[in-house]
C-alpha cells in the first residue's frame, strides 16, 4: 500500500458508511489498514498493483477466499474471509477516490 496515511485520512474523514452515514472511527480505520497489510503479506502481493490490473478487486477477493488458511485467522465469524475482502474493497474505493480527475473552477 503506497498511500497508507492518505488511506487512513480517507477512512476517518471522507469515507461514509452506507450503514451509519458516518466516517470510521480511528480504531476501526486502524483495523482496516492492518487487514490490508495482512492481505499483502499473506498473498505476497502489492494491493496498488493488483487492484489496478485487469481483474482488479474481484481477483484479489477470490484469492483471499481460496487462500484463507494463509491468514492464520483464529476468530469465530461464520465467513471470516469477508472482513479481509471488505478491507480491500475500502482500499479499492480509496484508490478510485484518490485517482479521480480533479475539477478546476
Amino acid at each position: 500500500m503506497n498511500y497508507r496515511e492518505g488511506f487512513r485520512q480517507y477512512l476517518i474523514g471522507t469515507y461514509t458508511s452506507k450503514k451509519t452515514g458516518r466516517a470510521l472511527s480511528v480504531g476501526t480505520a486502524s483495523d482496516v489498514l492492518t487487514r490490508c497489510s495482512r492481505v499483502e503479506r499473506a498473498l505476497n502481493i502489492d494491493l496498488d498493483a493488483e487492484l489496478s490490473s485487469s481483474g482488479g478487486l474481484v481477483t484479489v477477493q477470490e484469492s483471499i477466499k481460496h487462500n484463507f488458511r494463509k491468514f492464520r485467522y483464529e476468530g469465530t465469524l461464520p465467513y471470516p474471509h469477508v472482513i479481509f475482502t471488505m478491507a480491500v474493497s475500502h482500499y479499492n474505493s480509496f484508490l478510485a477516490f484518490h485517482n479521480r480527475p480533479k475539477i478546476r473552477r
